[in-house]
C-alpha cells in the first residue's frame, strides 16, 4: 500500500512538472511573437524601396482576390487581383475623396417630420 501511494504522488509531481514547464514554452513563444511583431512591423508591409511606385491602399474582397491602388509617378491605377494575375480596372489622375461630414450636416437641417411627411406624399400620390 505504501509502495502504491508513493507512484501516484511523484505521477502527481510529474504532472505538475510537464504541466508548468508547457506553460513556461507557451509564455516563452508569445513574448518572442510580440517581441518579433514590433520589431518587423514595418518590413512587412509592402513598401517599395524606389519612390516611383506605392501601394496606396489594398481591400481584401476574399482570401484569393482583392482591390489594389497603385501610384505610379502621378498616377493611380486600379487593379484587381486574383489567383490568376492582375487586371486594370481604371487610370486614375488623381484621388477624390468624398467628405461624408458634408453629407451629414445637410441631413442634420431636415427635420424628421419633412421626411414622413415627404415619404408619405410619395406613396399616396404614386399609388
Amino acid at each position: 500500500m505504501v509502495n502504491l501511494t508513493i507512484k501516484s504522488a511523484s505521477s502527481f509531481y510529474q504532472l505538475i512538472y510537464y504541466l508548468s514547464v508547457l506553460i513556461f514554452v507557451l509564455f516563452l513563444a508569445f513574448v518572442s511573437t510580440k517581441v518579433l511583431g514590433k520589431t518587423y512591423k514595418g518590413s512587412l508591409k509592402y513598401k517599395s524601396q524606389e519612390n516611383y511606385m506605392q501601394i496606396i491602399d489594398r481591400l481584401y474582397l476574399d482570401s484569393e482576390k482583392s482591390i489594389l491602388l497603385v501610384k505610379i509617378s502621378e498616377k493611380y491605377y486600379l487593379l484587381s487581383m486574383d489567383k490568376n494575375g492582375l487586371n486594370l480596372i481604371d487610370v486614375l489622375d488623381q484621388l477624390v475623396f468624398h467628405d461624408d461630414k458634408e453629407d451629414a450636416e445637410k441631413r442634420k437641417d431636415i427635420s424628421f417630420a419633412d421626411l414622413l411627411k415627404g415619404r408619405w406624399k410619395d406613396k399616396w400620390m404614386d399609388g
